[in-house]
């Protein structure tokens, strides 16, 4: 991932990639939505080039994202200093 990718991924801007930035979408649309995606948001992802092992890929992913977090918080384990620095990016609330 190109260095301006990550620096868009970090501040919640589209990616220049069209797949990843289909990835990124989706993964949003499911966490906002709470594990639905309207017909388009799937439409876009598919169109893309990803399918329904991608799909359940990111399910996964995500929920090891909110167990680890869980436990972390849990367990009192401070953030990393890089984390900290750059939580100026992340995403809008409610993803």
């Amino acid at each position: 991932m190109s260095e301006e990718d990550v620096q868009a991924l970090e501040a919640g801007r589209p990616l220049t990639d069209a797949r990843l930035e289909a990835l990124r979408c989706f993964t949003n649309a499911l966490v906002k939505g709470r594990g639905h995606v309207s017909e388009d948001e799937w439409s876009a992802f598919v169109d893309a080039g990803w399918g329904h092992q991608q799909a359940l890929e990111v399910v996964f992913a995500v929920g090891m994202k909110v167990m680890s977090n869980f436990t972390n918080a849990l367990a009192g384990v401070p953030l990393d200093e890089v984390v900290v620095s750059s939580r100026h990016g992340r995403c809008s609330p409610g993803v």
